[in-house]
């Protein structure tokens, strides 16, 4: 409804996440990666501009690790990934001396922010393992969240 002009993005990658097709692109004003939902950019708005890629740049996939509640591993894993794999699953007493299940997935995603956005959704149910600095971010975010509701 009302668009957003980006200029100098070089195209890199179509990916299918979440049920989306989406342009990883580079913006060299920002000089960073950025992802666009291909049925939100506007096809006349397109502008083919000589010499733009380079070839050397590519965004590298980010492997990571995360545990995930087994309730919600049961009805299979999330399509929000580039790859995902699980890596094992074990069993465990909870608070309430309750067994419960968590399953531990390897993944791949093009974004940190994608990463940690993702995560924040399963809530109380997902652990993000490494890399040690995206958990650091996850444990800062979290405690910002948390700060929002302290009396």
């Amino acid at each position: 409804q009302n668009p957003v002009t980006h200029e100098n993005v070089d195209p890199y990658y179509i990916t299918y996440l979440d049920g989306h097709f989406y342009l990883i692109g580079f913006i060299h004003k920002m000089n960073q990666f950025f992802e666009y939902r291909i049925d939100r950019i506007i096809g006349s708005s397109l502008k083919i501009q000589p010499n733009m890629i380079d070839g050397a740049r590519r965004r590298r996939p980010i492997t990571f690790h995360y545990w995930i509640d087994g309730s919600l591993a049961r009805s299979g894993l999330s399509k929000r990934w580039l790859t995902q794999t699980i890596e094992r699953e074990e069993v465990y007493l909870d608070e309430k001396r309750q067994q419960r299940s968590r399953v531990l997935i390897r993944a791949t995603a093009y974004s940190e922010w994608r990463i940690l956005q993702q995560l924040h959704k399963y809530g109380d149910k997902a652990e993000l393992v490494d890399p040690p600095h995206l958990r650091e971010r996850m444990r800062q975010e979290v405690t910002r969240i948390h700060s929002f509701y302290e009396k």
